[in-house]
């Protein structure tokens, strides 16, 4: 691993994430103000990041019912559904639209990091490269992107090695 992708390795708690519409320029913070999340870079170059709205509403457990609605909305979609599925269902939508997760190798070189997505919440990430601007001051990384008509600005703050005193 090379110098530019070393100071990156570690966890990350997040301390602010927002879209700025780039047609509007109106800022958001899409998850909530209070949004929570970590990203992390290992040694073996690869990273795993994950944000999320802080009060989803509790879904459903039950494992048979859930894939039971799986499988019914794989065959039939929603329009078959009786009401008790949809509130079923509801849940499992809205923890959707407050989640964001993903993981690959990484690289980075003097002014972005480059996030090879092997894996992702959302499918349409898979297979494609999350190209962040970055900037380190102090304990905090900042990254910043364009993308779906918005500017994503992501703050970070280093979290410190339980291990060592």
């Amino acid at each position: 691993m090379d110098a530019l992708a070393e100071q990156f390795v570690g966890t990350w708690s997040l301390l602010d994430y927002t879209v700025t519409n780039l047609e509007t320029g109106v800022s958001d913070h899409v998850l909530g103000a209070d949004a929570r999340g970590h990203i992390i870079y290992t040694p073996e170059g690869w990273v795993s990041a994950t944000l999320m709205t802080v009060d989803r509403r509790p879904n459903q457990t039950d494992r048979q019912a859930r894939y039971h609605l799986k499988e019914k909305l794989e065959s039939e979609g929603m329009a078959n559904l009786s009401a008790a599925e949809q509130d079923f269902a509801l849940p499992f939508l809205l923890a959707a639209f407050g989640y964001i997760a993903y993981c690959g190798p990484f690289e980075a070189d003097s002014t972005h990091v480059h996030h090879h997505i092997e894996e992702a919440f959302f499918p349409a990430y898979v297979g494609n490269t999350a190209t962040r601007a970055y900037q380190f001051e102090g304990d905090e990384l900042y990254l910043s992107a364009e993308a779906y008509g918005g500017r994503d600005q992501v703050r970070w703050r280093r979290v410190p090695n339980r291990f060592t005193k």
